[in-house]
């Protein structure tokens, strides 16, 4: 993964999620001088034009397209969708072919679990969460496909950041969102350190579903070594939860072993907006991290992507990357 070496100055757009644009691999995360942002586009296909014959016009199969789909005539959808140049089509038939997969998936599992609205290479769901209980899910299901994404910022961070021998560790795993995604990158690992067994449970039906259980280590209150993160060949990159959360996690840590290492801590500031904002709790976590040698950044989207950029340069992120020397000098190799 190679980054210029150069931050670029303020005034750049957040990062955002995109429901319809694939999943693939990494592209490499940049640290940028430009200026400019641009919004992330996927190209539509080309499509063949229809005749303009009455009910047969392109406007008209549009119209009929949509009435079908709303009633689950998936199918005839796409095909009165492609006759009238609908760019929906190609988005109704990516999501047929994931859905497929998805059940396919639930029937030989014999568990139950929602989609990430990115998707693999094969056009299934990159992975499947489950959970604990129901309204959970729900609510994990809604906010990942008719929302902003599940924590999206720390994922688009992921898949951008972590190269082969990469350890991502969460503190703060909720459903699993963002372990899962580390799991499912070219060549990462994760560990999540829960607060019960339901959701020790419910992690690894998750990462069974998910294809990647071989990659993800799931620890329970009852381990005795709850504060220990393994040796890695590569980078370590903590998730610590909310901003109060990260002294007393670091302390923690460092308690039970004063050579851990700890490359890059992602930690929730939230905004101004927020009804839990807590600035004391984003001074001090800044402070702490500051004095033990790590960056601040917060992801941007820029004029060649994804980009890590000095918090101070947005408004709107929701999370603060701290980084330290090797995470700086990998990027600016």
């Amino acid at each position: 993964m190679r980054l210029p070496a150069q931050l670029f100055a303020p005034d750049v757009t957040p990062a955002e999620s995109n429901p319809a644009t694939p999943w693939t691999t990494s592209s490499g995360l940049r640290l940028s001088t430009s200026t400019e942002s641009v919004a992330v586009s996927t190209p539509v296909a080309e499509k063949t034009q229809a005749v303009d014959h009455g009910i047969d016009a392109p406007r008209h199969c549009s119209a009929i397209a949509e009435v079908l789909h709303a009633a689950g005539f998936t199918q005839a959808a796409q095909v009165a969708a492609r006759r009238g140049d609908d760019a929906r089509a190609e988005e109704w038939e990516s999501l047929a072919m994931a859905d497929a997969a998805l059940a396919r998936t639930l029937e030989a599992q014999g568990a139950v679990g929602v989609p990430s609205v990115q998707l693999g290479e094969d056009g299934a769901p990159r992975f499947i969460v489950n959970a604990p209980d129901s309204e959970a899910l729900v609510a994990a299901f809604n906010d990942e496909h008719r929302g902003n994404g599940v924590d999206t910022e720390l994922r688009l961070f992921l898949d951008e950041a972590m190269a082969p021998g990469d350890r991502f560790v969460d503190f703060a795993p909720g459903l699993g969102f963002a372990v899962l995604t580390a799991a499912t990158t070219a060549a990462g690992s994760a560990m999540a350190f829960v607060e019960n067994a339901e959701s020790e449970a419910a992690l690894s039906v998750s990462a069974r579903l998910s294809a990647c259980a071989e990659r993800v280590q799931v620890r329970g209150p009852a381990m005795s070594d709850a504060w220990t993160i393994p040796a890695t060949d590569g980078l370590v990159i903590v998730h610590a939860g909310a901003a109060a959360a990260v002294a007393p996690l670091l302390q923690a840590l460092r308690a039970a072993d004063p050579a851990v290492r700890l490359d890059a801590i992602a930690w929730r500031c939230g905004t101004l907006r927020d009804a839990d904002y807590d600035a004391e709790g984003v001074n001090v976590a800044a402070a702490v991290l500051g004095v033990l040698g790590f960056q601040h950044f917060a992801l941007a989207v820029g004029a060649e992507g994804v980009e890590l950029v000095p918090t101070e340069a947005v408004a709107s992120n929701t999370m603060i990357f701290s980084v330290g020397a090797s995470f700086l000098a990998r990027a600016n190799a």
